[in-house]
């Protein structure tokens, strides 16, 4: 009984230096912290060692350790502070991670993962940290374990969006409500579900199915847009009235102009191109694309192609005009617009060349260097450098 009491009098002192830790730690005197943590994680208290690896990790690279642990740290210069320590750092993840602290094991798979190197042994001892803390239930540890499931390791996991789902769910189910990365984890899930629809395997179709009726009676608009894309197609009538159901809910009841657009355009294309039970109704596939427009203006270049010759009889006086709504909007859309206008230069209306130039610019800095249509957009705007048209022949920058 003596025995019993001591140990519960020990550990009724160390619960009370480590709250005067925490304290000193959320008022960021983290020497006054460090003094207070470091005696316990000598004495091997977990919960110490894993606050000592994130002071010694965040000074070290220069982070506020308050914003690191709501996830909001970013990389910054080096911090010159003499408690910044990244080999102390390690150690103290690993010590604490070693008593099996889950959140420490989660810390110690990041830290390996983003500071340590790029090495197949030390991506093995990150997967293996972050596994071990994942199976433990710790949220953060099994999205990171899904995200490597969804992208693959190489040489340790292959590529597995089915797995990667079933972590995604399961770190959404042991976030806490309120928690802000949990609605990351659910989008992460539905956006899988919904590649899961298009296999041919039932098993996968069924299960998404059922993960995105879950969410979609919880409300999620995303959920609601793929269960409806997925249900449109299908020959069963109740499905087919489901899905412009679950459309007209997004519409009615989204606060996003974008997702409305979405659901919006989806409707669109169901009456432009028909499906097995909706007939083609080309009047009420542009009232909905116009709608869409009207909340998201990219669509107005999707409207523009309808007038090529595909859908429609071709107008190009109306592409023209739908594009320029779509200018700065779609890179596509003042790529396109680049063209028209330099034909009007060549065939001899050369005020149109500065036009021209103006949405050329325009798509290469949108469209960007690794996109198609940024590299068509800097190569056309290359030859107008050089040839000096709608601007000053420059053969630098050509």
């Amino acid at each position: 009984m003596r025995i019993i009491k001591t140990l519960l009098f020990l550990r009724c002192v160390i619960m009370t230096d480590y709250e005067k830790g925490l304290d000193e730690y959320k008022k960021k005197d983290y020497k006054a912290s460090i003094d207070i943590f470091l005696p316990l994680a000598n004495q091997g208290h977990a919960d110490s060692q894993n606050k000592l690896g994130e002071i010694y990790e965040c000074i070290y690279y220069g982070f506020d350790v308050e914003s690191f642990e709501n996830g909001e740290a970013s990389e910054s210069e080096l911090c010159e502070n003499e408690f910044g320590n990244n080999e102390l750092a390690f150690k103290w993840y690993q010590e604490a991670a070693l008593h099996g602290h889950v959140e420490a094991q989660c810390n110690l798979s990041i830290f390996i993962y983003f500071m340590l190197g790029d090495s197949e042994s030390e991506n093995e001892q990150s997967v293996k940290w972050c596994r071990k803390s994942a199976n433990n239930g710790h949220a953060e540890a099994q999205a990171r374990l899904a995200r490597f499931y969804q992208y693959g390791v190489p040489g340790l996991i292959k590529q597995n969006n089915f797995l990667a789902w079933g972590w995604y769910e399961k770190a959404a189910a042991h976030s806490k409500q309120s928690h802000e990365d949990r609605a990351d984890y659910e989008l992460e899930s539905i956006h899988l579900a919904a590649e899961f629809l298009k296999s041919n395997d039932k098993a996968k179709i069924k299960l998404a199915i059922s993960c995105l009726v879950k969410y979609s009676d919880l409300g999620d608009t995303s959920a609601k847009i793929a269960l409806a894309n997925f249900y449109i197609e299908d020959e069963n009538i109740e499905n087919v009235n489901e899905a412009l159901s679950l459309y007209n809910e997004v519409i009615t009841f989204s606060p996003f102009p974008t997702t409305i657009a979405v659901a919006q355009w989806n409707l669109c294309l169901a009456y432009m191109y028909g499906t097995k039970l909706i007939d083609v109704d080309k009047e009420m596939a542009l009232d909905f694309a116009k709608a869409a427009a009207n909340n998201n203006r990219s669509y107005y270049h999707e409207i523009a192609n309808f007038y090529r010759g595909d859908t429609f009889e071709t107008d190009w006086k109306k592409v023209e005009d739908l594009y320029i709504k779509s200018s700065g909007r779609v890179a596509e859309s003042d790529y396109e617009l680049a063209k028209i206008y330099r034909k009007k230069g060549i065939f001899g209306k050369p005020d149109y060349y500065v036009e021209s130039f103006k949405h050329c610019k325009k798509a290469a800095e949108s469209g960007g260097g690794y996109s198609e249509i940024g590299k068509k957009a800097q190569y056309l705007l290359a030859e107008m450098y050089l040839n000096g048209e709608g601007t000053k022949q420059n053969l630098e920058k050509a």
